[in-house]
């Protein structure tokens, strides 16, 4: 398992790619990734400077070992169907054709 109490991070990776290795996490909101570790419902997510909520993830991670494994198995789902490279080049590639077809 990771926590990840970190407010100011443009997209934090670690969490994604603990996912990746089997790990769970536990992640603050305003991570940048904590977003989608919410909407994938792949770990536990708390506000960020709040050290009590993340003391109760924490335990409550560790504690339940089949919620914890349904977690990295929903995450690891998730991130291989929304976030794999092609799924990304593809969307950006959209963005830039759309930005050439309206350049105003």
């Amino acid at each position: 398992m990771i926590a990840y109490p970190a407010a100011h991070e443009s997209f934090g990776l670690v969490p994604i790619e603990a996912l990746l290795c089997g790990k769970a996490v536990v992640v603050a909101r305003e991570s940048g990734c904590g977003e989608l570790i919410e909407r994938a419902r792949a770990g536990i997510t708390f506000p960020h400077g709040n050290v009590s909520q993340l003391g109760d993830a924490l335990l409550a991670i560790l504690a339940d070992d089949t919620a914890r494994t349904e977690m990295v198995r929903r995450g690891q789902t998730f991130i291989l169907r929304e976030l794999s490279w092609r799924r990304i080049a593809t969307e950006m590639e959209h963005v830039y054709e759309t930005a050439i077809a309206n350049p105003n």
